[in-house]
C-alpha cells in the first residue's frame, strides 16, 4: 500500500507514518501540496520502480473492502494478465454505515474501449506495464475530470478487461469533498472540466505517433466530450442563476465553443437537445433550469434526513464488508 501525503496540514501524515512503521507493506511518500494528479503520479512512479504488476487507486475519503486483494486473486491475475480488472463497488453515506451495491458481471471479458465510461475509475485494477510502456499519467493542475480522462486514455490503449464480482471499494458521499462543495460553473467548466478533455486529445495525439491503438475516432471521442460539457455548462450555470447574457458571452468568447460548436456529433441525444433548446428557446430553457436548481438545492438539504438516507443507501451492514 502506497500512501501519498500531498502536503496535508492535519495529523494524517503522522497517522500514516505510525502505520508504516508497524507494517513494512505500507509505504509513505511525502510531497509538497501539488494536487491529486501529482500525488497519483508520484505513487505510479514508485510502483513502476517496485515492479508491481497491477495498480489500484483510492481517494483519501473512500475505503477499500476488507481483503479484496487476496493471494488467490493476485495469482490469478498474474496468470491471466488482462490489461484491467473491473470489480463490484458501493456508494455509501458519509458515516460509511449504509450503502448501495453496484455489481460487476462475473468472469466476463470484454474490449477495454467499452470501459472508457461508466463505473468510477477506482473500481478497476490497472496493469502497471501499460503505465511504463506508454507513459500514462494524470494531468497535473486540473482539478476535475482528471480521473475520467486518465481512464479514457488507459482503456484506449488497453486490449481487454475482465469483470470480477468481488467488492473492491466504497465511494463515500462526502459533503465537503471537491465534487460536492459549491462551485462557480464558469470557472469549473472552462478552467478544469473542458481543458481536461482537451488535454486528453493532446495526449492521444502524442500516443498515436508511437502506437497503432489510437485512432482518429478515439480523439474525436474526447472532442465530443468537450462539446457535451459545453452543453452541460449551460444548464448548470442557469441552475446557479448566472444570467443568459453572461452565459452567452462566455460561450461566444470561449475558444472551446469555436472549436466544437460546428461538430455535428453528440455523445447523446439529451446533450444535443439541451444545446439546441438554449439556442432556440433561450429564456424558457433558462427559467426551467433555474427552477430545477432551486428544487435541487432544497433536496440537497433534505438528503441527510433518516428516511432519505435509508432510500438512497438500502444496505445497512457495510461494517461487515469494509
Amino acid at each position: 500500500i502506497v500512501i501519498v501525503n500531498d502536503g496535508s496540514t492535519d495529523s494524517s501524515a503522522e497517522i500514516a507514518e505510525r502505520i508504516a512503521d508497524r507494517d513494512e507493506r505500507v509505504i509513505l511518500l511525502n510531497q509538497d501540496n501539488q494536487g491529486v494528479s501529482a500525488a497519483r503520479n508520484n505513487g505510479i512512479e514508485y510502483c513502476i520502480e517496485a515492479n508491481v504488476k497491477y495498480i489500484a487507486f483510492l481517494d483519501a475519503d473512500d475505503m477499500w473492502a476488507k481483503d479484496f486483494y487476496t493471494t488467490d486473486l493476485m495469482q490469478q491475475m498474474v496468470v491471466e494478465q488482462y490489461d484491467a480488472y473491473h470489480f463490484t463497488w458501493y456508494t455509501a453515506n458519509e458515516s460509511m454505515t449504509r450503502g448501495r451495491k453496484f455489481v460487476s458481471e462475473r468472469n466476463v471479458v470484454y474490449p477495454a474501449k467499452n470501459a472508457r465510461f461508466g463505473s468510477p475509475f477506482c473500481s478497476y485494477l490497472y496493469r502497471a506495464e501499460l503505465f511504463c510502456q506508454h507513459q500514462i499519467r494524470f494531468p497535473v493542475g486540473i482539478r476535475a475530470q482528471e480521473d475520467e480522462t486518465f481512464r479514457y486514455i488507459f482503456m484506449t490503449l488497453a486490449v481487454d478487461v475482465k469483470a470480477v464480482d468481488i467488492p473492491i471499494f466504497a465511494y463515500r458521499s462526502n459533503n465537503s469533498s471537491v465534487c460536492h462543495t459549491k462551485f462557480d460553473a464558469t470557472s469549473r467548466y472552462f478552467q478544469d472540466v473542458i481543458p481536461a478533455w482537451k488535454w486528453a486529445v493532446s495526449e492521444l495525439k502524442r500516443l498515436s505517433a508511437t502506437t497503432g491503438s489510437v485512432q482518429q475516432a478515439d480523439m474525436d471521442g474526447c472532442l465530443t466530450m468537450c462539446k457535451t460539457f459545453l452543453s452541460e455548462y449551460i444548464e448548470v450555470a442557469a441552475q446557479q442563476g448566472i444570467s443568459v447574457k453572461s452565459i452567452k458571452s462566455q460561450l461566444e468568447s470561449s475558444e472551446y465553443t469555436k472549436l466544437y460548436e460546428n461538430n455535428s456529433v453528440w455523445i447523446d441525444e439529451f446533450s444535443m437537445k439541451r444545446w439546441n433548446r438554449f439556442q432556440n428557446e433561450t429564456l424558457q430553457f433558462w427559467v426551467k433550469c433555474r427552477t430545477k436548481g432551486i428544487v435541487l438545492n432544497l433536496l440537497k438539504r433534505a438528503r441527510n434526513l433518516p428516511f432519505v438516507q435509508k432510500n438512497r443507501y438500502p444496505i445497512n451492514h457495510l461494517q461487515n464488508i469494509f
